[in-house]
């Protein structure tokens, strides 16, 4: 893209011949001679270029301080690089290349999962989870912007808005998001894109490894950190207005369900805490997490669990993604 010059420098003859040909108005003195008004005039003109040079001098320096900001916005948009040992977070493009999709680092480790809060159901079994491998996950759902970009529709009937999170998406939907993003090389080398198991979601709820033990994630307090049926006002909400967790993910509950990777196994003792699997229809329904705007605090708990068939879609229920070590 040819970028325009700002011009850096404007000669004094140039001020001078600008100030010349500028109406300054009558002048009005009490001078005895043409001398002294001429010295007046003199005065008006120079007092003019001071004003000019000051003004050229700011509106420099906000194009260097708008350049500066430019500069520093594309870095953070490039794709990241194909090393992704270190816990920053990472921005990939999506095939628009203006639209970025916001992973945050989880360092692997263990966990207290379905920890008890006093809201508990049967199958919520309380057991230590570990996951051996480090993983990005979405800092916020999906958005209909990013799945826009990527599938070229928007299936979200009601609320159509950029930055609320895609709804009407099915499990296999969502697969077909994440394998479209490998297709099209956006994952970093040694990496793809998937859902999480319902273990990585939870352990990214809670804060990871060193997460706080929260009710909800980030806070015991659903208010700030999620819309429930309390605050939402009857409908989905933009993306990363509330309190993010200890991690920096936002909207882990309510909002909208998410779809997870591995099927509903009864209790959450027998989930698989880190799965390879590839996009497939039909079969045992799929673990959904987290809530969503229309359910009470009881159902938008870290530790809350339900699920769907593959194919169900739904105004509630969207999903993040995760990127997981190729295997």
């Amino acid at each position: 893209m040819k970028k325009t010059s700002f011009p850096k420098h404007i000669s004094f003859i140039s001020f001078l011949f600008l100030a010349a040909i500028t109406p300054i108005g009558p002048v009005s003195c009490c001078c005895f001679s043409k001398r002294n008004c001429l010295e007046e005039e003199n005065l008006l003109i120079s007092e003019k270029l001071i004003i000019a040079e000051k003004e050229i001098t700011r509106l420099n320096e906000a194009y260097q301080t708008a350049e500066s900001r430019a500069q520093k916005a594309l870095s953070m948009l490039k794709t990241p690089s194909k090393n992704l040992n270190d816990n920053a977070g990472k921005t990939i493009l999506l095939p628009a290349q203006i639209i970025p999709l916001d992973m945050v680092f989880v360092e692997k480790g263990s966990f207290t999962m379905s920890r008890k809060d006093g809201d508990n159901y049967e199958d919520e079994v309380s057991h230590t989870a570990t996951l051996k491998n480090n993983f990005y996950i979405g800092r916020t759902e999906v958005t209909q912007e990013q799945y826009q970009a990527v599938m070229g529709k928007n299936p979200s009937p009601e609320v159509i808005a950029p930055r609320m999170p895609v709804v009407q998406v099915s499990w296999v939907d969502a697969m077909t998001f994440c394998d479209k993003l490998n297709d099209a090389g956006l994952a970093p080398e040694g990496w793809r894109f998937t859902l999480p198991t319902e273990t990585q979601w939870e352990y990214a709820a809670s804060g990871g490894e060193n997460g706080h033990g929260f009710k909800f994630s980030g806070s015991n307090v659903l208010d700030e950190v999620g819309w429930y049926t309390e605050n939402s006002d009857g409908s989905m909400h933009f993306v990363g207005q509330k309190k993010p967790n200890e991690l920096g993910i936002c909207d882990m509950n309510g909002n909208v369900w998410e779809w997870c990777l591995d099927d509903h196994k009864g209790s959450s003792r027998n989930a698989t805490p880190e799965l390879n699997r590839k996009n497939e229809s039909g079969g045992a329904r799929r673990v959904v997490r987290g809530g969503s705007w229309d359910y009470v605090p009881r159902f938008c708990r870290n530790a809350i669990r339900d699920s769907h068939s593959a194919e169900y879609r739904d105004n509630y229920l969207g999903f993040r993604v995760v990127l997981v070590p190729a295997q």
